[in-house]
């Protein structure tokens, strides 16, 4: 089940909200971007979304009835005195702080939420059962260890699991995709002269590395991905490519600790390793809006005066053919404030002088425009042209 459109209203700094995930065909796109700044509210929506998952708990209401099973949001626990209810596809539940919690079957809404602090327990795989979405409100929350779930998996399939085998396989190509550039394969292998058996990554002329040696980008990338995976083959265990099942994930700032040319690849990457998942992220980069062929993107600003958060929603879906300084300028609000300050003063300078025709001025700003500009920048065109003219008319007065 995916999600088609949600609404929040005064949930911490949202005060109304409403997000259309379909595009303009009415199909559910894969992709649902929200873009902004910091502090405008982007992983509170997420948080509001992960909230949509309910917990199953047995409440007994009085000493001679029986138990019987509620299904309350996940967000009960964060504020118990604040009314918390979910509506998923005509049913809800719930709890009422000025009445009794209720509930009715909920929908089978598998939500998966991966916060900004992305790393791997040091505890057993058995005690890390926990919320699927907890990252993305305890920092200090942590994700599977997938170095142990590897290597039980590795020892499974060679006892015979089948099943074990096909997933571990999975893995292997989830590596050696364009997610990881620089890293080929991962193996098992004993670590020095001890019977201890590690995980190590292939990475090139680097040879053979332990996860701890990976960048960091690589490091939690691996980590989020691996979790969902995991969770993936065991919410879809008969499935033939449990990656292919349907899930909605929600990631904040999903470009984190990524080169730029890697927040490129990761969309299309992620769209063909998981094509029928849902994404709703949060990102600051333009780079990933640049590869995204059919993106649904909202831009999310603060109003500086009253602190509400406004929300719109961008009608292009299509990024692929804009500039970085496109979408910074454009989507991003940046206007002509892509260049750095000092750059933007000295053009506001050369455009001063060409006005005033003073040419002393002009030239004294065109050099310094000449100097911080590239070789084939195509301003600098433009400048020589209005520059040139100017001269000229100096000439003939």
């Amino acid at each position: 089940m995916k999600i088609e459109s949600f609404s929040i209203q005064n949930y911490k700094c949202i005060k109304d909200l409403a997000v259309d995930c379909r595009g303009a065909d009415g199909e559910i796109r894969q992709w649902t971007v929200l873009l902004g700044e910091n502090n405008t509210g982007k992983t509170n929506v997420l948080r509001a979304l992960a909230q949509l998952a309910p917990a199953k708990m047995n409440f007994k209401r009085e000493a001679d009835s029986e138990f019987k099973d509620w299904y309350v949001p996940l967000g009960l626990f964060e504020g118990f005195f604040s009314k918390v209810i979910s509506r998923v596809g005509g049913r809800k539940w719930g709890y009422d702080p000025k009445g009794d919690g209720y509930s009715e079957e909920p929908v089978d809404l598998h939500i998966y939420g991966y916060g900004v602090s992305r790393y791997p327990a040091r505890t057993a795989l058995s005690e890390r059962e926990g919320n699927p979405t907890e990252t993305l409100f305890n920092s200090n929350a942590r994700l599977s260890d997938f170095q142990e779930w590897l290597l039980q998996l590795d020892y499974s399939q060679k006892s015979g699991s089948e099943k074990s085998q096909k997933r571990l396989e999975k893995m292997h190509d989830l590596v050696r995709s364009d997610l990881f550039p620089g890293v080929t394969d991962f193996s098992f292998k004993k670590d020095g002269d001890n019977e201890h058996v590690v995980v190590v990554f292939s990475a090139g002329k680097d040879g053979d590395v332990r996860f701890e040696e990976l960048g960091f980008g690589y490091q939690t990338t691996l980590t989020w991905l691996a979790d969902f995976c995991k969770r993936m083959f065991e919410l879809y265990p008969d499935a033939e490519n449990p990656l292919h099942e349907e899930a909605v994930v929600l990631v904040d700032e999903i470009d984190l600790h990524l080169h730029p040319k890697w927040q490129r690849d990761l969309v299309p990457t992620l769209s063909k390793i998981f094509p029928n998942v849902q994404f709703i992220v949060t990102t600051h980069s333009p780079h990933v809006l640049q590869s995204m062929a059919d993106v649904n993107l909202y831009v999310l600003r603060r109003d500086a005066e009253s602190g509400e958060v406004a929300f719109k929603h961008c009608p292009r879906s299509d990024f692929r053919g804009w500039t970085v300084e496109d979408i910074l300028s454009e989507t991003m609000g940046l206007g002509e404030k892509i260049h750095s300050d000092y750059y933007n003063l000295q053009v506001e300078n050369f455009n001063k002088a060409l006005d005033e025709e003073d040419l002393q001025q002009a030239v004294k700003a065109y050099e310094e425009l000449d100097r911080l500009m590239k070789a084939d920048d195509p301003l600098r065109r433009m400048f020589d042209l209005q520059l040139g003219q100017l001269k000229r008319r100096y000439d003939q007065a």
